[in-house]
């Protein structure tokens, strides 16, 4: 389930919609699941061996990383969604309660870089990628409407995910274009290595 997990995690993030491929895919793989040769190996291989193509299709894998992982996801609620989740899931993981934060919680997808402040304005490309979104409870996130990022530091401190308690302890001032490209490829790194090693 997790290895079929990561490949839907893959082809929705590259797509943002249905492919005939997958549903080929997965016609295909139910085909062998219900043969009576077919062992769990089989089957993982099977999964494996498709997330193996993707990851050495060239351009295709290119553009994955550098436009669907690092890009602009915020306009894709697929997107944002999913990547939300994957960058809460690598600092919510080491401590407890994983499931109810990630899958139980009514959250949003909060925009970090608060365009009320009076700092530089940052790129589309950057506010609207993983590196300046993160995911916050909605009753929090609704709450903080347009307010600068010192003022929405403060509501943070009340969130249950880990990454928002410690961006309300930092003592940084503005969420800066240099904090965005940092999160942004750390997390594009962290979701490289969990979906294809």
């Amino acid at each position: 389930m997790i290895a079929l997990s990561k490949l839907f995690f893959i082809y929705s993030m590259n797509y943002d919609r249905a492919v005939y491929e997958i549903h080929s895919f997965v016609y295909e793989l139910y085909g062998e699941i219900c043969s009576e040769n077919s062992t769990p190996d089989s089957i993982l291989e099977k999964i494996q061996q498709k997330t193996k193509e993707f990851s050495e299709s060239g351009e295709l894998y290119k553009s994955f990383i550098s436009e669907k992982l690092g890009g602009q996801i915020y306009y894709s609620a697929t997107k944002r969604n999913l990547m939300g989740l994957l960058a809460a899931y690598f600092t919510e993981r080491k401590g407890g309660g994983l499931e109810g934060k990630l899958f139980d919680t009514a959250f949003d997808i909060e925009h970090i870089h608060a365009t009320a402040d009076d700092t530089k304005e940052v790129s589309e490309d950057l506010q609207n990628c993983i590196g300046n979104l993160m995911l916050l409870e909605r009753s929090i996130n609704r709450s903080l409407g347009k307010k600068k990022f010192t003022e929405k530091k403060k509501q943070y401190r009340n969130s249950s995910y880990k990454f928002a308690r410690e961006l309300a302890e930092t003592t940084q001032y503005k969420w800066s274009e240099k904090d965005i490209i940092a999160r942004r490829d750390e997390i594009v790194a962290q979701a490289i290595k969990f979906l294809f090693q």
